[in-house]
């Protein structure tokens, strides 16, 4: 069954983390055989595609061509290091995604309250970057302005 296509950039962004961190796994402990179950193309031509609709056209080549799960892996880690970069531009200086350090200070509250309200969901979803942790600040605003 194929995963709801995300609709914004931080869905995105957390769908392409999904996948790439799915294709490393299977790269590093699946069997050779059990490759042509992933259907490795499907996803390279939707990553593709999805990039495509949120400003990454510049970054596809010739994908199409992708065979393996280490080459698909190339395609999305490129394609999640540009998606990254993006989250961390933003106009004026002003970066797209918050720390906990930044929640906690733009909420008026302590970081241990940010860690509080993340567990009982009481926040806005973060994005998981590797180890990292981080909100966009645009979600953040917008649930702000809905409180």
């Amino acid at each position: 069954m194929r995963k709801t296509e995300p609709q914004t950039f931080p869905q995105f962004l957390r769908w392409l983390q999904a996948e790439f961190d799915d294709m490393d796994f299977y790269c590093r402990h699946a069997e050779a055989d059990y490759f042509e179950q992933l259907q490795i193309g499907e996803t390279v031509e939707q990553a593709c595609r999805l990039a495509c609709r949120f400003g990454g056209g510049h970054l596809i080549g010739k994908e199409q061509g992708v065979v393996t799960p280490r080459e698909a892996l190339v395609v999305l880690g490129r394609l999640l290091a540009w998606a990254r970069e993006e989250c961390s531009k933003g106009a004026g200086g002003t970066s797209l995604m918050l720390t906990a350090n930044d929640l906690a200070e733009m909420l008026g509250i302590d970081l241990r309250s940010v860690w509080r309200r993340k567990a009982d969901g009481t926040l806005p979803q973060p994005v998981q970057l590797g180890r990292s942790v981080r909100w966009m600040r645009k979600e953040v605003e917008q649930w702000l302005a809905g409180n």
